[in-house]
Parts: C-alpha cells; sequence; structure tokens
C-alpha cells in the first residue's frame, strides 16, 4: 500500500513514520527473527517513498539493532534485544533467567591489582590497597553482549580467587561464603563507540554504539563492595528501569 500524506499537524519526517511502521510490525511478531524484510524497491512502493528515505529509514532500525542489512541477501530482522534493569541488585544470570533466556560467562582474567586512583576512591579504600580485578564476557542465548569488568577490596573476600567464578554468580558467592549481601546501587549511564578489544570480543565492528555502564554496589551499611564497568552492546541489550 502507499502510505497516506501527512495528517495536518504532523511534524515527522517520511522516513521517521516509515520506520515506525516497520518497528510495529517487528515487535508485534508479523515479520519475526530470521524475516527477510522486502527489496528497497518494495519498500519505496509500498510507502511511497525515494530510494534514498527508504535507506535512511533501514539505517535507523539497523543502528537501534532491530534489522541488519547483508549484501545480496537484504535486510534480515535480528533476534530480539536482551533486557536488562537498570538500578537492579540482581546479578546478570538472575536477570536473564528471568526473562527466559540462557546467561552464559566466560572468565578472561582474575589478578590481584593496586587500582588505579578512581577505582580506589569509589570503593572507598586508600589507593595502595590490593583489589580483586575481574573481568567476564557475558552471553546470552550464545550470542555475546557485554564484558564485565568488576572491582572488590580482597579484605572482603580473601580467598575468592579459590572459588568457581566461571560457573556461579559472584553475587551468590559473596553472600554463601562471606555472608556479603548487595542492598544498594549508585549507577551511571552513557554511550561510547566500541574499542578494538570490545569489537574483537563482543564480535561488533570497531565504532560500534555501545553502552556503558558504571556501577558501585554497596552493603546494608552502605560501604562499597565492587564496582563494575560494563561495556553492553548497543544492538543487543535494552536497559529499562521502573520509576
Amino acid at each position: 500500500m502507499t502510505a497516506p500524506a501527512d495528517p495536518p499537524g504532523n511534524p515527522s519526517p517520511l522516513y521517521a513514520q516509515m520506520e515506525e511502521e516497520v518497528r510495529d510490525r517487528i515487535e508485534s511478531g508479523i515479520w519475526s527473527p530470521g524475516t527477510t524484510l522486502p527489496s528497497e524497491r518494495d519498500l519505496c512502493e509500498e510507502f511511497g517513498l525515494s530510494r534514498a528515505t527508504t535507506r535512511m529509514a533501514l539505517a535507523r532500525l539497523e543502528r537501534a539493532g532491530l534489522v541488519r542489512r547483508i549484501p545480496r541477501r537484504g535486510t534480515i530482522v535480528l533476534e530480539k534485544k536482551a533486557s536488562l534493569k537498570a538500578l537492579s541488585l540482581q546479578g546478570f544470570t538472575a536477570q536473564v533467567l528471568e526473562a527466559g533466556s540462557s546467561p552464559t560467562s566466560k572468565l578472561l582474567h582474575f589478578q590481584t591489582v593496586v587500582p588505579t586512583p578512581a577505582v580506589a576512591d569509589q570503593l572507598g579504600i586508600p589507593s595502595d590497597r590490593l583489589v580483586y580485578s575481574l573481568e567476564r564476557l557475558r552471553r546470552v542465548d550464545g550470542v555475546p553482549v557485554g564484558l564485565h569488568r568488576s572491582y572488590l577490596p580482597i579484605e572482603l573476600a580473601p580467598g575468592l580467587e579459590e572459588q568457581d567464578l566461571a560457573s556461579n554468580s559472584l553475587y551468590t558467592v559473596l553472600s554463601r561464603r562471606y555472608g556479603i549481601e548487595i542492598s544498594g546501587a549508585r549507577e551511571t549511564l552513557q554511550s561510547s563507540l566500541a574499542t578494538n578489544y570490545e569489537s574483537a570480543l563482543l564480535d561488533v565492528p570497531a565504532g560500534a554504539p555501545m553502552l556503558q555502564l558504571s556501577i558501585v554496589l554497596s552493603a546494608a551499611d552502605g560501604s562499597p563492595v565492587e564496582l563494575v564497568r560494563v561495556a553492553l552492546r548497543g544492538d543487543r541489550v535494552t536497559l529499562t528501569s521502573q520509576i
């Protein structure tokens, strides 16, 4: 069908109207994951738009992580994004399981390091106090979605390096082994572009849109327990919050 003329007072650009309609079809399941969208020519005819305007709408949908344009194959609908809760005290594993997906983690490194002044300040410890440094690659249904870098004061969890953090949730270990319960969080969110390192591990192009979280988790008495810096794929993860 041909898109109707803009109603009086409708300020939305034509590409935005097409983008919204395609988004609705994807989110409602009319176009399910793996579906190949109609060709650019067919979309131009259906929406009554120029090739340039149609390509602009498709480019915006691709940046939003809803579709991927593949040379000689067309535009493919991607799998639904993983939805994680901002300002949640649930760990990654619990959130993904709650959403009905399958989470896995790979421990990339576990070290004892001297913290940078910024890390020491956020953990509320002297800059010469040693901390644990952990980095984990997070996957949802087999797809890499994020890198989690954690810093914890050693004195809070002595012997943590002996625990199986590749298979067990860090928060479960802290609770059961050390009696530490996370009860508060302070979170900062900003956008960024994928570094070469993030690109290689997360299977995205260098410079791809990313979400960067910095979270300080605290115990019941308000003392910092962990600083987490999280790099999430912008095309595979949605952050939600409820006020």
